[in-house]
Order: C-alpha cells, then sequence, then structure tokens
C-alpha cells in the first residue's frame, strides 16, 4: 500500500533538516555577502565613521565568537597624512545575533596613540549606513596629546593607563578613565557619562561626571612648590569641558622663602578641547588669613611658544603680612597690616624660572600697617606722638603701636617690584616714596619725602638722635610753620633696612637712623 501523501516521522525530520540547511546555506550566503569583520569590510567602515585614511598592517577574522583581531591600525588626516590615531593591538567579539542587530560584545584596546587639538581632527563622518554599537570598550596603555594652535610648542601629554567605555552609540555612553599628565606630573581619574552625539560633531556632545586629581607636582613650574590634590564635578560639552572643583595644596611654598603652609583654591574653569585654550571664570584662593578673587584665561602667547596665564586679581580683605610671608625669606614679615588691591597678572611660558616671569600690576591699599622691624616702627610712633605734643620721656612709656595707612601703586617684572606714589600717612606723619623691591635677592631701593608735625629728633633714638643734630644744617630739611619735610632713602634688605636722611649740603652728613 503506497502512503505518497501521507508525512511519516521520518520524512517530517527529513524535511525539517533540509529547512534547516537551507536556513544556515541562505544565512551563511547572506552574512558571506555583508560580514562586516573581512578586512575591506573592516577598513571601509572604520573610513566611513571617522573621515580618516585606513591602514592596518595585519587582521585575522574570527567566526566562532564572530569578530576579529588586528594589529597596527593607523588612522591619519585625509588629505594631510597627519597621524590622528595609532593601535598596537585590538580585539573584537560579538554574536551573530548581535551582528543582525548590529551590536558588539566588546572591544579589547592594547597600547594606542590619539592626538587631538590644532591640527590634528578626523573628516567628515559619512551619513549612510549605521554604525554598529558597543556594549563595552577596554583601553589600556595608550596616551593622549593635544596640540596647540602654536605648531613649535610640544604639546600636552597625558598617559592613559585604562579607559573603559560602555554603551557606544546608546544615547548615554559611559565612561571611566585613570591616567596620569606629564606637566605638571599628576595622577588623575574620571567617571561619567556621555550623550547623545550631536550633527556627527564629536564636539557638541554633552559630558558629566566627577574627577579626582592627585599628587600634581608644581615644581616643575618653577618658583613654586608643593603636592596639589583636587576633586570636583565635569559638566558642559566634549569641545569646551567645565571644571568645577576644590584644588588643595598643604606644603605650598614659593622658591628661596622656606615659608610652607596650606593653600585652598575653589574654581571654575573651561577648557577647549580643540586648542587648549583655558577660561577661567571664577577661581577664591585663600591661604592663611586672606582670600583672592581671580578670573582670566590661558591662551596662546602671542610672540613665544607655549601658554600665556592672564588675570584679573582683587582682594578685598586679606593681610599684607601673608602676602609678605609668601614671598619673602625673614622669619617675619617686614609688615602687618590690612591689604586691598585690584591687579592685572601675566604668567607668560617657561624660561625662564616664575618670580622672573611673572608681570603684576595694580593698585593697593593698606590700613593698619605697623613695621615689624622696631628701628622703623619706633621712630614713627615718636613722630606721632611729638605731633600731640608728648615729650621723650612720655613718648618712651607709651608702648602704643601707631598704625599709618599706605596707598599706591606696583607694577612688578622681572623679580622687581616697582613702587609708585606710594603714600604713607599716620597721625603727625605724612610720607611718600618709590623705589624698587627685589623679589629674589630681597634688596630694597627706597627715596622718600617725610612731613610731619612733630619734632625730627624725636624720631631718633640714642646716638641717632645726636647724630640727627649734629647733621641738621646740612641736611635737606624745610619747616613751613608746623609742617616739617625731610628727604630719605631706604636701602639694604627687607629683614636689615637702612634708613638714611638725605643732605642738601654734603651726602656725607647724612644721618643713619636704623642698623647703627
Amino acid at each position: 500500500m503506497r502512503h505518497s501523501g501521507r508525512w511519516t516521522p521520518k520524512r517530517a525530520a527529513l524535511a525539517f533538516g533540509a529547512a534547516c540547511v537551507a536556513a544556515i546555506a541562505v544565512s551563511g550566503a547572506v552574512l558571506a555577502a555583508k560580514w562586516p569583520f573581512g578586512r575591506a569590510a573592516v577598513i571601509a567602515r572604520i573610513s566611513k565613521d571617522t573621515g580618516a585614511d585606513v591602514a592596518i598592517d595585519r587582521l585575522r577574522t574570527t567566526y566562532f565568537p564572530p569578530g576579529f583581531d588586528a594589529e597596527n591600525i593607523r588612522l591619519n588626516q585625509r588629505g594631510t597624512g597627519v597621524a590622528i590615531l595609532s593601535i598596537r593591538r585590538v580585539r573584537i567579539r560579538a554574536t551573530y545575533t548581535g551582528i543582525i542587530r548590529k551590536k558588539v560584545s566588546e572591544i579589547d584596546v592594547e597600547g594606542f596613540q590619539l592626538a587631538t587639538g590644532h591640527g590634528h581632527s578626523f573628516g567628515s563622518r559619512s551619513s549612510s549606513g549605521g554604525s554598529f554599537g558597543v556594549a563595552k570598550l577596554v583601553a589600556e596603555d595608550g596616551s593622549l596629546e593635544i596640540f596647540s594652535s602654536d605648531g613649535g610648542h610640544q604639546p600636552f601629554r597625558v598617559s592613559i593607563r585604562s579607559l573603559v567605555l560602555t554603551g557606544i552609540g546608546s544615547s548615554q555612553l559611559g565612561f571611566r578613565v585613570a591616567a596620569r599628565a606629564t606637566r605638571p606630573p599628576a595622577d588623575f581619574q574620571a567617571e561619567g557619562r556621555l550623550g547623545q552625539f550631536r550633527s556627527n560633531s564629536v564636539k557638541s556632545t554633552p559630558i558629566s561626571g566627577r574627577y579626582t586629581v592627585s599628587n600634581a607636582d608644581l615644581s616643575v613650574l618653577g618658583g613654586v612648590s608643593g603636592l596639589l590634590s583636587s576633586s570636583g564635578k565635569i559638566g558642559g560639552s566634549l569641545g569646551r569641558i567645565e571644571w568645577e572643583g576644590t584644588a588643595l595644596v598643604p606644603d605650598f611654598e614659593v622658591a628661596g622663602t622656606s615659608h610652607k603652609g596650606p593653600l585652598r583654591s575653589d574654581y571654575t574653569i573651561f577648557v577647549d578641547t580643540g586648542d587648549g585654550k583655558t577660561e577661567i571664570q571664577k577661581v577664591r584662593t585663600s591661604f592663611r588669613r586672606s582670600t583672592v578673587l581671580a578670573h582670566g584665561q590661558v591662551s596662546q602667547a602671542p610672540s613665544a611658544h607655549g601658554k600665556t596665564l592672564g588675570l584679573a586679581l582683587r582682594m578685598e580683605q586679606g593681610r599684607v603680612d601673608d602676602l609678605l610671608w609668601l614671598v619673602s625669606g625673614q622669619p617675619r614679615p617686614g609688615m602687618t597690616g590690612d591689604i586691598r588691591f585690584d591687579a592685572s597678572l601675566e604668567l607668560p611660558p617657561a624660561p625662564p624660572k616664575f618670580l622672573r616671569r611673572l608681570m603684576l600690576r595694580g593698585n593697593v591699599e593698606i590700613t593698619r600697617a605697623l613695621f615689624t622691624n622696631p628701628k622703623l616702627q619706633l621712630p614713627l610712633n615718636y613722630l606721632s606722638e611729638s605731633a600731640k605734643g608728648m615729650n621723650k620721656r612720655e613718648q618712651r612709656a607709651d608702648t602704643q603701636q601707631i598704625p599709618g595707612v599706605i596707598r599706591g601703586a606696583v607694577d612688578d617684572s622681572d623679580a622687581v617690584a616697582r613702587l609708585t606714589n606710594v603714600h604713607y600717612s599716620a597721625p603727625g606723619v605724612n610720607a611718600s616714596l618709590d623705589g624698587e623691591f627685589n623679589l629674589i635677592h630681597k634688596g630694597i631701593n627706597f627715596k622718600g619725602v617725610l612731613a610731619t608735625e612733630g619734632k625730627l629728633g624725636d624720631g631718633a633714638i640714642g646716638l641717632k638722635s645726636v647724630l640727627l643734630k649734629i647733621a641738621r644744617p646740612f641736611l635737606a630739611i624745610h619747616r613751613k610753620g608746623k609742617i616739617t619735610t625731610m628727604a630719605f632713602t631706604i636701602r639694604g634688605s627687607s629683614g636689615h633696612p637702612v634708613l638714611t636722611v638725605s643732605g642738601s649740603k654734603a651726602a656725607h652728613a647724612a644721618a643713619h637712623l636704623s642698623n647703627r
């Protein structure tokens, strides 16, 4: 009996097997025609996604699991040949269902160099065809070089120890990076998320996250030293990244001072990753009892290789002894008092060292000013008390310090602070002076005029009082009513100042009112 019209289990199994073989054959033919991990397909996809010329020395396709292993991949800027990205070794793994959905499971990268900034960018991306999404990318042993618009200057380099990206191709890309910068040497860690790429522009991609910086050695900058640590938030976009945070330097020191102390800065800055230009939106720096506010930018130096820092500075409530403590090598500052100032600061690229590069111009006001050296402060006390009518015995018995007010302008360059239109006033005493202070050698050289209602003899001490009386006929001393005026100079060093009364008839008849 014939059963040609009936399905038997054997026939069903054979038919199912044939259908499977046919499906596999068709799928294999389709995959073979559109296999994404062949050499030509990989080069075409990377070139289309980056707009770069692509070269691969060796590529081995794998089928179980699907993917490829490649060595010595190079991406060069199209038309110029400038190297943008090189990879020593890469390994890509996917699944067959992932291929259909255009998903890659993992990319492992070992050894890479990425260049960005001026003259180093990918070309225009093609909009045809969809890119593969990547679940996870792990990259190790890499480096990032950021080139400035000054082609002759060395790029800013960062050694990337590890980089992990997740969700590539999705609306939220996660990142985690551990790196080390070279100047200043510092360890850097960050993690966060990147938003969806916009209009084929990587720079417009939003970014958010947090970061930490540790062991930043400031001594390589020249003129200052200390280890900086910082932490804060990341925002903005890949083209203009916002950094908001707090930096701490527990052992900050200006070279040659032997004074170390804590320094704290709260800041918001924006970094242009295209040319490295940095906008310093606001910085609040505190040390000891003083706080300085600043804003400005780091930009290409107009006539030199490297970057120039430019800042507008303001101190509304500070201490002059804190500032002098920072820059003076003496055990204690030469003056105490409250200080206010507005200034502009410019720091060109090295060399030379920090203090010789620093340029500072501004106006300053010091209230409740007192000299810590008694040889300078006591004569001023005695003159003020003499102007009040106190005799010498009363002056000696009075231990009160009489503060003054100082106003003037400062112009600092090449490690020399030039003071102009400086006016000192205290009860019964007024003085004006101009001169220079060497920030490295600590030498001082000032000339001025003193006007007082007191008796000049009361401003001298011991033997100096006798010398002043002997030299008085030869000195440039003038009296008009109750006001006596006298020219003077202050020379020596900040630790050992010498006040000299200038003579009009014989310079050798000067009376030294200090260091005698």
